[in-house]
């Protein structure tokens, strides 16, 4: 079933991931210069008005008229400038889905890597418990005289193993929740990246990277 979690993930970072919204950016100027360039070598013109003398100095006339000046586009300039122009914005559309396709894997495997370590510690959650009600009970027996405290000890080694790896687990998970924070332009993580999930399907990410 899809993961409604980490769709809002991606659509979170499409819209608020540094690198993309650079991207975004870059095509943005790239569109505004292809459209200055198609309009630099165009016709401009210009109102003039002068005034004109009447032989009988009885009335005055006023004489208008237009100028149209343009740049010639020597040497095929008009046609480069405009075929740079649709490069760069071309380039730049190339550059701003690349960014969305890098970034949105990124998003995704650092998002699987904390559902990783958050089912890796209720894993040892559940190991620590087991591992605690058999130490009571090797304890109780060896108060009772119905065991020895060799049997207690690689128990407690084993409980103390386990609490160990737990609180490793629980840093790997602060990181990976840090990162992903980082990967979509906030300054911390969310509450509810922490909550256990199901498990998603691999094929919600091949989608979205799409």
């Amino acid at each position: 079933m899809p993961d409604a979690l980490l769709e809002r993930l991606l659509q979170s970072a499409s819209q608020d991931n540094l690198t993309i919204n650079i991207a975004r950016e870059r095509l943005r100027a790239a569109r505004l210069m292809s459209q200055r360039s198609s309009g630099e070598f165009l016709p401009v013109l210009a109102a003039r008005g002068a005034p004109v003398a009447n032989p009988d100095n009885s009335a005055s006339f006023f004489q208008a008229g237009f100028d149209a000046t343009w740049e010639l586009g020597l040497f095929g300039r008009s046609r480069s400038s405009q075929i740079l122009a649709s490069a760069e914005t071309r380039l730049g559309d190339v550059d701003l889905r690349a960014a969305r396709v890098v970034v949105h894997a990124e998003v995704a495997r650092t998002y699987f890597a904390l559902r990783g370590q958050q089912e890796r510690m209720s894993t040892l959650e559940q190991s620590i418990a087991l591992a605690m009600r058999l130490e009571q009970l090797l304890v109780r027996r060896q108060t009772l005289g119905l065991g020895a405290r060799s049997q207690v000890d690689p128990v407690i080694e084993l409980r103390l193993g386990l609490e160990s790896a737990r609180a490793h687990a629980d840093e790997m998970l602060s990181r990976h929740a840090e990162a992903l924070a980082l990967l979509l332009g906030r300054s911390e993580p969310d509450a509810d990246w922490m909550r256990p999930s199901d498990a998603p399907q691999l094929a919600v990410v091949a989608e979205s990277l799409l």
